[in-house]
């Protein structure tokens, strides 16, 4: 089981619920939780973060929808010029 399906039963979605919070279709939730198609991107994009140092959010244009899930949590540091600002010491 993936962590997507731990985490989808533990906040009580259904798999329906889960795909129109985030916008995608039920058939893309599915292949998520069984690590079929989408989960590279996911990971690429967790990669991206951790090397940046921002949460998915922070990767976004300023003029991304505002009702994104709460499960798109900000990441602990400063956002993605934290590591820039870093290297500037």
């Amino acid at each position: 089981m993936s962590n997507v399906v731990k985490l989808r039963k533990k906040v009580g979605l259904t798999q329906r619920q889960l795909a129109d919070l985030v916008g995608v279709t039920e058939t893309t939730i599915r292949n998520l939780e069984r690590r079929r198609h989408g989960m590279e991107q996911v990971e690429r994009v967790a990669r991206l973060c951790e090397a940046l140092e921002c949460s998915p959010r922070d990767l976004m244009d300023s003029d991304a929808p505002a009702h994104l899930p709460d499960a798109i949590a900000p990441h602990p540091t400063e956002g993605c010029n934290n590591r820039i600002a870093k290297n500037a010491r």
